[in-house]
């Protein structure tokens, strides 16, 4: 009897001490401006030139709670747009500025530590490929 009461204590214990919030629940689209910056030598050189000299930059990218996200190119606004995000994936459309690109792209996110790391999906857009990808994106501090 000793055995089963041993046991019986262990086993209550293990759950009295096992926290209710180790159930996994789906990562949030993270939300707040991220950082960047692209040297000329970080872009693919199947990149056109013109596109590899536009965005070798210091970036800035903001993503608001209701769905917008607005791009700075050495802190000038030059992209705003909408975005749609899953735990694991994100739309980018309806961009508008001087770098938009005027299609819609699809990318798989997350966070590496509390940087915000995108893997193309679907996009032709060269510019928004490069600044997303190249680089994690990092919390402004």
């Amino acid at each position: 009897m000793t055995k089963q009461w041993s046991l019986l204590v262990f086993c209550a214990s293990a759950l009295a001490f096992t926290p209710a919030s180790r159930e996994r629940r789906a990562p949030e689209f993270p939300r707040g401006t991220f950082t960047t910056t692209i040297a000329r030598g970080d872009v693919p050189a199947d990149i056109p030139d013109e596109t590899a000299t536009s965005v070798a930059s210091p970036w800035e990218i903001s993503f608001t709670d209701n769905g917008k996200l607005i791009a700075r190119k050495d802190g000038a606004d030059v992209v705003r747009g909408d975005y749609a995000a899953t735990a694991t994936s994100v739309v980018f459309s309806n961009d508008s500025g001087e770098y938009a690109c005027g299609v819609t792209g699809t990318y798989a996110w997350k966070l590496d530590d509390k940087n915000l790391v995108f893997t193309k999906s679907d996009d032709s857009c060269a510019g928004r490929v490069v600044v997303l990808t190249v680089h994690p994106l990092k919390p402004k501090s």
